[in-house]
Parts: structure tokens; sequence; C-alpha cells
């Protein structure tokens, strides 16, 4: 991302109905402090939210219901701990995660970086934010290549297979809200 997120959501846009695209939102939302929207994306992302449509890609799936349902200890001592269904307790997993980074980040007085400094909590957060980029980066090398794009070496695909179209609904508000204009951060 790189300290630009207007390229990186102009390209999420685009893949705004693929689990990988949802998945990769959410991240992109919690990190830039956009909880509300992380745990919209993060809801799609797990499949259970919305039933998949037409323009539905449901490939990145599976990484996103097997890292987060591995996250039982986000559910400790809560009635979701109870969930049985794979793809739910993902859901519920990640969403209980942004909840933390979130009330971590509102309890601190100072700058996003400084929340929760030199804490259990804030490492225990950290190393499930790497290992989550971890495995959908894995997920993605898998699928589009790791070599280098545009440099003649070849191996890394053209990623815009992974674009997918828009429901008429999602065109209907994309009308409301000016078309896909430049977002102010």
């Amino acid at each position: 991302m790189n300290y630009s997120l207007y390229a990186p959501h102009f390209i999420l846009r685009k893949m705004q109905n693929s689990r990988g695209g949802q998945h990769l939102h959410g991240i992109l939302h919690r990190v830039e402090g956009d909880y509300e929207n992380a745990r919209i994306w993060y809801r799609e992302a797990s499949g259970t939210e919305t039933p998949p449509t037409e323009v539905t890609n449901r490939e990145g799936e599976d990484v996103f219901v097997e890292f987060w349902a591995r996250q039982t200890q986000l559910l400790k001592d809560t009635d979701a701990e109870k969930i049985e269904d794979k793809a739910q307790r993902a859901r519920a997993a990640a969403i209980a995660f942004v909840d933390r980074v979130e009330k971590m980040k509102e309890q601190s007085k100072g700058q996003v970086f400084e929340a929760g400094l030199g804490t259990a909590e804030r490492k225990e957060l950290e190393d499930i934010s790497k290992a989550e980029l971890n495995a959908i980066a894995e997920w993605a090398g898998k699928k589009f290549g790791w070599e280098s794009w545009g440099e003649g070496v070849g191996g890394a695909k053209d990623a815009s297979s992974a674009y997918t179209g828009n429901t008429q609904e999602q065109k209907e508000v994309f009308m409301k809200q000016m078309g896909e204009g430049i977002r102010s951060f």
C-alpha cells in the first residue's frame, strides 16, 4: 500500500465481488482505521453475509475461513466460542479481532503507533495481523505468481482476471455516488 490509499482502493473496488478482494479490502480498511468498513468487508469475505451472485468469485474465501477459524483465542469467554460452523466462527473471530484493534486505538491518547505499545495485547494483535497478511500474500502469490511483473521475467500473471463485474444494485449505488471518483482520505 506504501502510504497510497487511492491505488489500492481503486483496484479493490474492481475486486469487490471476489472473496480474496473482499478480504484484502477488509485489511485495507482496518489498517487505515476505518473499522466499520473493515467489519463489513470481513463479513463479505467470510461468505456468510450474502449469498453469491452471478458476479461473485469465491476464490480466496477458503483462505479467510481457514485463517480466521483457527483464531479461536479471540472468541474465548464469548457466546461465539461455541459456534460450530467454520465460516461463521471465522467471521466471528475476524470481527472480534477488529473490535480489539479498535478498542486499543481508542484507549490510546497518542498516535495509532503508540496504541498499546509494549503490551502483550499489542504483540498478540500484531502477530495475528502479520500471520493474516502472510496467509493472504501466500494465496495471491500462488494464484498470480511471485515474479516481477513487467520486467520481462515472466511468471507473474496479470491479476485483472480477479476483477469482477458489478451487480445492478452496485451499479446504481455507484451512479448515486457520482461514479468511482477520487476518494478523500
